[in-house]
């Protein structure tokens, strides 16, 4: 639904090359996971209860997810 809706705001990809727009598609996914992990880290060092979106695995899935979508959708 977030890459849908992220259509309707943004219609157009930011990214022409093709090449770079399909690289996209794993990259972005790989560093907000990534971000997303460290972000978990610094609540558990807090003391602070983790949230499914904290951990790699639900947010390389999310952003994979959106990435897709977009990458389908997009002009």
């Amino acid at each position: 639904m977030a890459g849908g809706i992220s259509l309707l705001l943004m219609p157009n990809s930011f990214i022409s090359n093709f090449g770079l727009r399909e690289a996209n598609v794993l990259v972005t996914p790989l560093i907000v996971g990534g971000a997303m992990t460290l972000i978990g880290w610094l609540r558990d060092s807090k003391g602070q209860t983790r949230v499914g979106i904290d951990r790699f695995g639900y947010a390389f899935v999310f952003a994979f997810s959106m990435a897709i979508v977009r990458f389908n959708g997009a002009r």
